[in-house]
């Protein structure tokens, strides 16, 4: 039910590495405050993101038992890959064949998979991404580039914020679409309704080989 349609999307960044040196995944839920050319012009690293400050744990509706579940996990808000990772091309592929075999017991899909996968894959060189990349609205300080609005609340639903407000004008007068409150709730409700009827179908198919 967490699941939306950008979830698995940030799995494909390993992909573009094999035309790209550098991929910076950002979220969408952010406002750009300073340069961020500390992300693409460090080399003394292979993967770059968050500690989301939580127990891995969190990751799992039911956490599996055979790895160590107290150790942080991580958040994908802002992501910085590198080509240098070993074996890059492969990484999604891998990413994949873990979320098929895991997907009924995942609560934040895509960082859950991620944890499993880096934790059993250690012989790369990790930067974790400190605070000034993922700043809160509202305790963000002069040093802060990039303020995320992660949770319910979000700039274009009741978080004001001028910077984003600003760009969100200026992307209306570049003829960009409005957000509409009304649609985005149209579209989670499908989605809800999808999820629901898939687990249904699941439940189906288990009472039935159950029956075989």
């Amino acid at each position: 039910a967490y699941f939306s349609p950008l979830v698995l999307a940030k799995f494909e960044g390993f992909r573009l590495l094999s035309t790209f040196s550098t991929v910076v995944w950002l979220d969408y839920d952010i406002v750009i405050k300073g340069s961020l050319a500390e992300l693409w012009n460090r080399r003394d690293f292979d993967l770059a993101f968050m500690g989301s400050g939580q127990a891995m744990a969190k990751g799992f509706m039911s956490p599996p038992t055979d790895v160590d579940l107290e150790r942080e996990g991580m958040s994908a808000g802002v992501m910085v890959l590198r080509s240098s990772f070993v074996n890059h091309v492969m990484v999604a592929s891998d990413l994949y064949g873990i979320y098929s075999k895991t997907y009924a017991s995942l609560y934040y899909p895509e960082q859950a998979v991620f944890d499993l996968y880096f934790l059993s894959n250690q012989n790369f060189v990790y930067w974790k991404l400190d605070d000034r990349f993922c700043a809160l609205p509202g305790s963000e300080s002069a040093g802060d580039l990039i303020i995320h609005s992660f949770g319910p609340k979000k700039f274009w639903s009741g978080l004001e914020n001028d910077s984003w407000s600003s760009n969100y004008q200026e992307w209306l007068s570049l003829g960009g679409w409005s957000w509409n409150p009304v649609q985005t709730r149209l579209v989670k409700l499908v989605r809800g309704i999808k999820h629901f009827t898939a687990r249904l179908l699941m439940l189906f198919r288990f009472v039935s080989l159950r029956k075989i």
